[in-house]
């Protein structure tokens, strides 16, 4: 990158220059690039980056104020852009990753639903020997709940307990199952199960 005199070719660009922006574009998008490749692992990606500071930057022009070196300011702004698109990809790619896991678990249930019926007779007595273990309390809660139909507040005036005391008894009969249960098992049970 060639040294610049922030009176000159960034002022004039300020102004609105059409002649300076271009020649800044030229004179650094390549260099830009390069950095932005660095950071992000990806010429196309970097390209974008470095667009969109350089669209930026014309559609603000005007507007800056740059006390110091204006390549500092622009370099700067490459990597800003730079790591906030690192981010925003490794974001998207674990909300991938965990769709993909839960389309996974998806496909199995309709293979399990539409397997044989002695599986589903597999499932129903793990469902039940799993609410064999929950307290009698908490059982009784749980499928009032799940089963019936009734809401919180309805359990808790038909039991004479608070709804806090019914939010408890789910709570802990959704951790027993939880351990008892495959989580696929649990969420056939869930969603199977609920008259809500």
């Amino acid at each position: 990158m060639q040294s610049w005199d922030k009176n000159d070719i960034f002022e004039a660009l300020n102004e609105g220059d059409e002649w300076a922006f271009e020649r800044m574009f030229k004179s650094l998008f390549r260099p830009l690039c390069l950095y932005a490749t660095a950071i992000l692992g990806n010429v196309d990606s970097a390209e974008e980056v470095v667009q969109e500071m350089f669209v930026n930057l014309w559609n603000k022009r005007g507007s800056y104020i740059i006390t110091g070196d204006p390549k500092n300011y622009i370099i700067l702004a490459v990597r800003n852009a730079s790591i906030t698109a690192l981010n925003q990809n490794r974001k998207l790619r674990l909300e991938q990753d965990l769709y993909q896991k839960e389309l996974s678990v998806y496909t199995d249930f309709a293979y399990d639903l539409l397997s044989a019926p002695e599986r589903e007779m597999q499932l129903r007595q793990q469902i039940l020997k799993a609410l064999d273990r929950l307290p009698p309390q908490c059982r009784n809660v749980f499928e009032m709940h799940r089963l019936s139909g009734y809401t919180y507040k309805e359990i808790a005036e038909e039991l004479d307990i608070s709804v806090k005391a019914v939010e408890k008894h789910i709570s802990r009969a959704l951790e027993i199952l939880r351990k008892e249960l495959s989580p696929k098992v649990l969420l056939l049970f869930l969603a199977f199960f609920n008259k809500n």
